[in-house]
Protein backbone atom coordinates (compact mmCIF):
# COMPACT_ATOMS: atom_id res chain seq x y z
CA UNK A 1 0.00 0.00 0.00
CA UNK A 2 1.82 3.43 -1.05
CA UNK A 3 2.53 6.14 1.49
CA UNK A 4 -0.16 8.64 1.47
CA UNK A 5 0.55 12.17 -0.63
CA UNK A 6 2.51 14.25 1.40
CA UNK A 7 2.88 18.19 -0.10
CA UNK A 8 5.23 20.13 1.39
CA UNK A 9 6.67 23.52 1.09
CA UNK A 10 9.41 23.61 -1.58
CA UNK A 11 12.42 25.68 -0.96
CA UNK A 12 12.66 26.11 -4.48
CA UNK A 13 9.18 28.64 -3.99
CA UNK A 14 10.85 31.03 -1.01
CA UNK A 15 11.26 34.41 -2.55
CA UNK A 16 14.73 34.37 -0.03
CA UNK A 17 16.28 31.50 -1.61
CA UNK A 18 19.79 31.99 -2.29
CA UNK A 19 20.42 32.85 -6.15
CA UNK A 20 22.88 29.86 -5.99
CA UNK A 21 20.75 27.63 -4.33
CA UNK A 22 17.48 28.48 -7.16
CA UNK A 23 20.00 27.92 -10.39
CA UNK A 24 21.52 24.78 -9.37
CA UNK A 25 18.17 23.39 -8.23
CA UNK A 26 16.70 24.76 -11.73
CA UNK A 27 19.02 23.18 -13.98
CA UNK A 28 18.52 19.85 -12.21
CA UNK A 29 14.99 20.45 -13.09
CA UNK A 30 15.58 20.96 -16.63
CA UNK A 31 18.12 17.72 -16.88
CA UNK A 32 15.01 16.10 -15.16
CA UNK A 33 12.87 17.38 -17.64
CA UNK A 34 15.03 15.45 -20.20
CA UNK A 35 13.89 12.42 -19.30
CA UNK A 36 12.06 10.14 -21.60
CA UNK A 37 8.26 11.10 -19.72
CA UNK A 38 9.26 14.93 -19.43
CA UNK A 39 9.89 17.39 -22.33
CA UNK A 40 10.07 14.60 -24.79
CA UNK A 41 6.67 13.19 -23.77
CA UNK A 42 5.02 16.73 -24.32
CA UNK A 43 6.99 17.38 -27.84
CA UNK A 44 5.42 13.86 -28.44
CA UNK A 45 2.05 14.92 -28.15
CA UNK A 46 2.30 17.77 -30.02
CA UNK A 47 3.79 15.93 -32.84
CA UNK A 48 0.57 13.79 -32.68
CA UNK A 49 -1.78 16.58 -32.66
CA UNK A 50 0.30 18.94 -34.77
CA UNK A 51 -0.84 16.16 -37.94
CA UNK A 52 -4.09 17.98 -37.73
CA UNK A 53 -3.30 21.99 -37.09
CA UNK A 54 -3.94 24.25 -40.19
CA UNK A 55 -0.35 25.58 -41.98
CA UNK A 56 -1.68 29.01 -41.21
CA UNK A 57 -2.99 28.89 -37.60
CA UNK A 58 -0.91 30.42 -34.60
CA UNK A 59 -1.53 28.34 -32.03
CA UNK A 60 -0.82 29.29 -28.31
CA UNK A 61 0.43 27.48 -25.42
CA UNK A 62 0.68 27.86 -22.19
CA UNK A 63 3.26 26.79 -19.36
CA UNK A 64 2.57 26.77 -15.95
CA UNK A 65 5.24 26.59 -13.49
CA UNK A 66 7.69 27.62 -16.07
CA UNK A 67 10.86 27.18 -13.98
CA UNK A 68 13.94 28.58 -15.60
CA UNK A 69 11.75 28.03 -19.35
CA UNK A 70 13.50 24.93 -20.70
CA UNK A 71 9.73 23.80 -21.63
CA UNK A 72 9.17 27.05 -23.72
CA UNK A 73 12.58 26.80 -25.29
CA UNK A 74 12.05 23.46 -26.37
CA UNK A 75 8.39 23.86 -27.47
CA UNK A 76 10.31 27.04 -29.49
CA UNK A 77 12.73 24.97 -31.39
CA UNK A 78 10.66 21.89 -32.20
CA UNK A 79 8.42 24.52 -33.42
CA UNK A 80 10.35 26.29 -35.74
CA UNK A 81 12.22 22.59 -36.61
CA UNK A 82 8.82 22.14 -37.85
CA UNK A 83 7.34 25.32 -39.34
CA UNK A 84 5.03 25.56 -37.07
CA UNK A 85 4.17 29.11 -35.88
CA UNK A 86 3.68 28.58 -32.41
CA UNK A 87 3.18 31.21 -29.39
CA UNK A 88 4.48 29.96 -25.82
CA UNK A 89 3.46 31.86 -22.47
CA UNK A 90 5.40 30.74 -19.38
CA UNK A 91 4.36 31.89 -16.23
CA UNK A 92 6.09 31.20 -12.25
CA UNK A 93 5.21 32.58 -9.14
CA UNK A 94 8.63 33.59 -8.54
CA UNK A 95 10.01 36.68 -9.91
CA UNK A 96 13.52 35.45 -8.96
CA UNK A 97 12.96 32.51 -11.40
CA UNK A 98 11.60 34.28 -13.93
CA UNK A 99 15.04 36.59 -14.08
CA UNK A 100 16.75 33.50 -14.40
CA UNK A 101 14.47 32.38 -17.20
CA UNK A 102 14.43 35.72 -18.95
CA UNK A 103 18.28 35.33 -19.44
CA UNK A 104 17.94 31.79 -20.85
CA UNK A 105 14.97 33.05 -23.48
CA UNK A 106 16.82 36.07 -25.21
CA UNK A 107 16.85 34.00 -28.61
CA UNK A 108 12.99 32.59 -28.21
CA UNK A 109 11.09 36.05 -29.44
CA UNK A 110 7.80 33.45 -29.46
CA UNK A 111 8.28 32.71 -25.82
CA UNK A 112 6.79 35.19 -22.89
CA UNK A 113 7.30 34.73 -19.13
CA UNK A 114 4.72 36.66 -16.76
CA UNK A 115 4.50 36.63 -13.26
CA UNK A 116 1.80 34.72 -12.12
CA UNK A 117 0.08 32.75 -9.02
CA UNK A 118 -1.02 29.39 -10.77
CA UNK A 119 -3.91 29.23 -9.01
CA UNK A 120 -5.00 33.17 -9.71
CA UNK A 121 -4.67 32.17 -13.35
CA UNK A 122 -8.60 32.74 -14.60
CA UNK A 123 -7.81 36.51 -12.85
CA UNK A 124 -5.52 37.10 -15.91
CA UNK A 125 -7.07 34.73 -18.43
CA UNK A 126 -10.38 34.73 -19.87
CA UNK A 127 -11.52 30.56 -20.38
CA UNK A 128 -10.62 29.43 -23.83
CA UNK A 129 -7.34 31.78 -23.88
CA UNK A 130 -4.71 29.02 -25.14
CA UNK A 131 -4.87 26.06 -27.47
CA UNK A 132 -3.60 23.85 -24.81
CA UNK A 133 -1.88 24.13 -21.43
CA UNK A 134 0.73 22.42 -19.70
CA UNK A 135 2.04 22.00 -16.49
CA UNK A 136 4.91 19.66 -15.23
CA UNK A 137 6.05 18.72 -11.92
CA UNK A 138 4.42 21.16 -10.23
CA UNK A 139 0.92 19.88 -9.06
CA UNK A 140 2.88 17.91 -6.55
CA UNK A 141 3.05 21.24 -4.68
CA UNK A 142 -0.51 21.16 -3.59
CA UNK A 143 -3.01 19.77 -1.46
CA UNK A 144 -5.76 17.44 -2.90
CA UNK A 145 -8.34 20.32 -3.19
CA UNK A 146 -5.60 22.78 -5.17
CA UNK A 147 -4.93 20.19 -7.70
CA UNK A 148 -8.59 19.50 -8.54
CA UNK A 149 -8.63 23.55 -8.77
CA UNK A 150 -5.52 23.76 -10.50
CA UNK A 151 -6.68 20.90 -13.42
CA UNK A 152 -10.34 22.62 -13.67
CA UNK A 153 -8.50 26.04 -14.40
CA UNK A 154 -6.25 24.17 -17.08
CA UNK A 155 -9.72 22.53 -18.95
CA UNK A 156 -10.96 25.69 -18.87
CA UNK A 157 -7.73 27.72 -20.49
CA UNK A 158 -7.32 25.20 -22.84
CA UNK A 159 -9.68 25.20 -25.87
CA UNK A 160 -8.01 22.19 -27.48
CA UNK A 161 -6.12 20.29 -24.60
CA UNK A 162 -3.94 19.76 -21.80
CA UNK A 163 -0.88 17.95 -20.61
CA UNK A 164 -0.08 17.45 -17.17
CA UNK A 165 3.24 15.86 -16.08
CA UNK A 166 4.57 14.68 -12.86
CA UNK A 167 6.17 12.82 -9.85
CA UNK A 168 4.94 8.79 -9.55
CA UNK A 169 4.86 7.85 -6.25
CA UNK A 170 6.42 4.85 -5.60
CA UNK A 171 9.90 3.16 -4.14
CA UNK A 172 11.41 2.94 -7.70
CA UNK A 173 11.20 6.94 -8.12
CA UNK A 174 12.47 7.47 -4.62
CA UNK A 175 15.55 5.28 -5.14
CA UNK A 176 16.23 7.05 -8.74
CA UNK A 177 15.48 10.26 -7.51
CA UNK A 178 18.35 9.68 -4.72
CA UNK A 179 20.32 8.06 -7.23
CA UNK A 180 20.20 11.23 -9.80
CA UNK A 181 20.30 13.71 -6.90
CA UNK A 182 23.74 11.97 -6.04
CA UNK A 183 26.30 14.60 -5.99
CA UNK A 184 24.35 17.71 -5.75
CA UNK A 185 23.78 20.07 -3.08
CA UNK A 186 21.56 19.43 0.49
CA UNK A 187 19.05 22.03 -1.29
CA UNK A 188 18.62 20.22 -4.59
CA UNK A 189 18.30 16.67 -2.48
CA UNK A 190 15.93 17.86 -0.03
CA UNK A 191 13.48 19.67 -3.29
CA UNK A 192 13.42 16.63 -4.95
CA UNK A 193 12.72 14.31 -2.43
CA UNK A 194 9.44 17.00 -0.98
CA UNK A 195 8.65 16.98 -4.81
CA UNK A 196 8.08 12.99 -5.23
CA UNK A 197 6.63 12.57 -1.98
CA UNK A 198 3.92 14.86 -3.67
CA UNK A 199 3.12 12.56 -6.78
CA UNK A 200 0.53 10.21 -7.66
CA UNK A 201 -0.02 7.10 -7.96
CA UNK A 202 -1.76 5.60 -11.13
CA UNK A 203 -4.89 5.15 -8.94
CA UNK A 204 -4.64 8.94 -7.60
CA UNK A 205 -4.53 10.12 -11.27
CA UNK A 206 -7.50 8.07 -12.38
CA UNK A 207 -9.95 9.51 -9.82
CA UNK A 208 -8.79 13.07 -10.53
CA UNK A 209 -9.55 12.79 -14.16
CA UNK A 210 -12.86 11.56 -12.56
CA UNK A 211 -13.08 13.93 -10.52
CA UNK A 212 -12.41 16.77 -12.32
CA UNK A 213 -14.45 15.51 -15.69
CA UNK A 214 -11.50 14.91 -18.38
CA UNK A 215 -12.82 12.05 -20.00
CA UNK A 216 -10.42 13.10 -23.19
CA UNK A 217 -6.88 12.77 -21.23
CA UNK A 218 -5.19 9.32 -20.65
CA UNK A 219 -2.48 8.26 -18.49
CA UNK A 220 0.81 7.74 -20.04
CA UNK A 221 3.65 6.08 -18.78
CA UNK A 222 6.62 3.93 -19.36
CA UNK A 223 8.55 1.32 -17.46
CA UNK A 224 11.25 2.27 -15.01
CA UNK A 225 9.93 5.91 -15.70
CA UNK A 226 9.64 8.46 -12.49
CA UNK A 227 7.02 10.47 -14.69
CA UNK A 228 3.78 9.93 -15.71
CA UNK A 229 2.07 12.13 -18.17
CA UNK A 230 -2.30 12.52 -17.98
CA UNK A 231 -2.72 14.32 -21.98
CA UNK A 232 -5.57 14.41 -24.31
CA UNK A 233 -7.44 16.46 -27.11
CA UNK A 234 -10.94 18.06 -26.37
CA UNK A 235 -13.37 16.00 -28.82
CA UNK A 236 -14.08 19.54 -30.30
CA UNK A 237 -10.59 20.68 -30.28
CA UNK A 238 -10.46 21.27 -34.29
CA UNK A 239 -13.85 21.17 -35.52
Amino acid sequence: MPCPRSPAHRQIDDPDTPRSDLEEALAFNERLNQDSSGTPALLRQLDQWSARWHRKTTVDILDIGTGQADVPRAIDAWAQHGGHDVRVTGIALSAATLDIARGLTNEHPQVTLEQVDPLRLMDHWKPASFDYVHAGCLLNRFHDIEVLTMLRIMHRLARRGIVWSDFVRNRLTRALVRLRTRGSSEFVRQDARAAVEGGFTHREVVDIRRRVGLPYCTWIGRPLSVRFTLAGEKPEAWL
